[in-house]
Formats: structure tokens, sequence, C-alpha cells
């Protein structure tokens, strides 16, 4: 028989005869259980069916949900360090407030998920499909996203401070006051973002493509722009203090109020 319990006391939230926790949980999921509080630390639930979980405030601590399916799951300010969530399904999740501190989602499919505040400090987001997402005051400091896909996404003063953004997709992301000092992102495609009142200080954004984006009040101050593309770009009041330009496309680029001081192109 398997228990699952509350993770601040003895109460238990559902019993099963099913021999594994992953069979348990599937069946509590099933019949709509709601499983607020939950522990299941260090649980192996990989390749489980969450579809609709009632999660929030769950302890997931080290679990392994490898390929999980979690659309539409409720994991509102759950527990989720150091797990595993390598190719997880979380279309439309709820990860706000969530503790996602080192979790491993490479290769998730996290599509219009709200991970609004979520501190996800070291996570590995790398080739993850975020489009749409809402990373509002989300914290990804040093994060690695590596050629993660952010079309549409919605980032407001999401913390990207030496995260890696390495050939990642921003094409018509929002980006307000957004900081992003000692960030790389080489390679990276911010086509057609809207960029506004962000820090871009020291950032490698080095063979970029920023066609078409709107820049407002933003600082690339030492920041190192080589070859990056910003063909028809708008920029307004925008620092480049001491920024490096050399061979970057600025064909077209219309430019207002800019800080060209000491900048090398």
């Amino acid at each position: 028989m398997i228990e699952i319990k509350s993770r601040y006391s003895n109460d238990v939230l559902f019993t099963s005869e099913a021999e594994t926790v992953k069979e348990a949980l599937e069946a509590a999921v099933k019949l709509g259980t709601d499983l607020t509080w939950a522990d299941l630390t260090g649980a192996d639930l990989a390749g489980a069916n969450l579809v609709g979980a009632k999660l929030s405030e769950a302890d997931l601590e080290g679990a392994n949900l490898f390929g999980a399916n979690l659309m539409n799951a409720n994991l509102f300010l759950a527990n989720l360090r150091w797990a595993s969530l390598e190719k997880a399904y979380l279309k439309e999740a709820d990860l706000a407030e969530a503790n996602m501190e080192g979790v491993n989602l490479e290769g998730a499919y996290l599509r219009s998920a709200d991970l609004t505040e979520a501190n996800m400090e070291g996570a590995n987001l790398s080739n993850a499909d975020l489009m749409y997402a809402n990373l509002i005051e989300t914290n990804l400091r040093k994060a690695n996203l590596s050629d993660a896909y952010l079309w549409g996404a919605n980032l407001i003063r999401t913390n990207l401070d030496e995260a890696d953004l390495g050939g990642a997709n921003l094409s018509r992301a929002y980006l307000y006051q957004v900081g992003l000092e000692d960030a790389n992102m080489t390679k990276a495609n911010l086509s057609e973002a809207r960029i506004i009142k962000s820090y871009f200080f020291v950032t490698n954004l080095d063979d970029a493509n920023m066609e078409r984006v709107e820049l407002i009040r933003t600082s690339f101050a030492e920041a190192s722009l080589k070859r990056a593309c910003l063909f028809g770009s708008n920029l307004v009041g925008v620092d480049l203090y001491k920024a490096n330009l050399d061979g970057a496309d600025l064909e077209g680029v219309r430019l207002v109020e800019v800080n060209l001081g000491e900048a090398n192109d």
C-alpha cells in the first residue's frame, strides 16, 4: 500500500493499492485529488501522466520527472529543487513562485507556462521550449538557456545575470527591466524583440541577430556586439558606452539620443 502524505504533517492525502509511488500518484491525479503539500521528495515519477495535477506547495525536491506529462498542472509554490524534468511536458503549467533552483529542464516543453517569481537560479533549460512563457520577476541567474526557444516570451524584471543564452531564440520577445549583466548571448536571435529599460552590461552579443529590434532606454555599456546584425533597428536613449561594435551591421538603424562614448566600431 502506498500513502501520499503531507509534507507538513503526517496526514494522509491519498492511499492506493498501487505498487509504486508513480502509479499511486497517477491514480490520485486521475481522480482529481487535491495533493496540496504532498511529500514526493526523491520520488521516481519518470514518464508519469500528471495532466492537471493539483500539486501546489508540494515537495518534489530531487524527484525524477523525466518525460512526465504535467500539462496544466498546478505547481504553485512547489519545491522542485534539483528535480529532473528533462523532456517533461509542462504546457500551460502553473509554476509561479516555485523553488526550481538547479532543476534540470533540458528539452522540456514549457509553452505558455507561468514562471512568475519562480527561483530558477542555476537551472538547466538548454533546448527548452518557452514560447509565450511568462517570466515575470523570475530568477534565472546563472541558468543555462543555450539554444532555448523563447519566441514571444514575456520577460519583466527577469534576472538573467551571468546566464548562458548562446544560440537562444528570443524573437518577438518582450523584455522590460531585464538584467543580463555578464550574460552570454552569442548567436542569440533577438529579431523584432521589444526591449525597454534593460541592462546588458558586459554582455556578450557577438554574432547576435538583432534585426528590427526596438531598444528603448537600454544599456549596452561595455557589451560586445561584434558582428551583430542590427539592421533596421530603432534605438532610443540607448547607452553604448565602450561597447564593441566591430563588424556590426548598422544599416538602416535609427539612433535617437544614443550614447556612443568610446564605443569601438
